[in-house]
């Protein structure tokens, strides 16, 4: 019994490991992203959910770069959704 209970944590380790990878991953997509992006809404979407997540991650500091690119470059919508997810106003 021990070692099903013993295997049962390992791979639930495992599984919150490769969640963990598999949404760094996704965000920096995203940030890719949103460098070339032409849609208003998508790219407010995507920083609101960058100011959600990022804080969340293993390198915050990583997103800020592509938020204040698009708080600097973008138009007003992108603007003002980059400052509210900087300032955690996203939730």
């Amino acid at each position: 019994m021990l070692k099903h209970i013993t295997s049962f944590s390992h791979v639930i380790t495992e599984a919150a490991v490769c969640v963990c990878v598999c949404v760094c991953v996704g965000l920096a997509h995203l940030c890719e992203f949103i460098e070339d992006c032409e849609h208003v809404e998508l790219a407010t979407r995507i920083l609101h959910l960058l100011g959600r997540e990022g804080p969340r991650s293993k390198k915050p500091h990583s997103y800020i770069r592509f938020i204040y690119n698009r708080v600097l470059l973008e138009a007003p919508e992108v603007r003002a959704g980059g400052c509210g997810s900087r300032s955690g106003g996203c939730d």
